[in-house]
């Protein structure tokens, strides 16, 4: 079972529920794309195709792009600090500041 520590250490954020209790993130620039690939997976996966064959490997490569497409947000509700994971293998820490208007 994939599991994400967060770094107050009190909270263990547990990835193997899918839907999990992330957040999906992509850029602007790229969300009409996400949507043609995630509406081009949906429509082959329909004709639900045999391994190995064209359409097939058109759903991997559909995999592939929108995991290429979009990274992860996930929120600490012990601390509220949020751990964006990167798809180049690089987790950023956010933590949470007050802000004073």
């Amino acid at each position: 079972m994939p599991k994400l520590v967060c770094a107050c250490g009190n909270y263990i954020h547990n990835l193997s529920a899918i839907p999990d209790d992330g957040f999906i993130i992509v850029h602007d620039r790229e969300y009409e794309d996400l949507i043609e690939t995630e509406n081009l997976r949906t429509n082959l996966s329909a004709e639900n195709p045999e391994e190995g064959t064209k359409e097939w490997e058109k759903i991997i490569g559909a995999d592939a792009k929108i995991m290429n497409i979009t990274e992860r947000v996930y929120e600490c509700p012990v601390c509220n600090k949020l751990m964006w994971l990167r798809n180049d293998g690089k987790t950023y820490i956010y933590e949470l500041k007050e802000l004073l208007v």
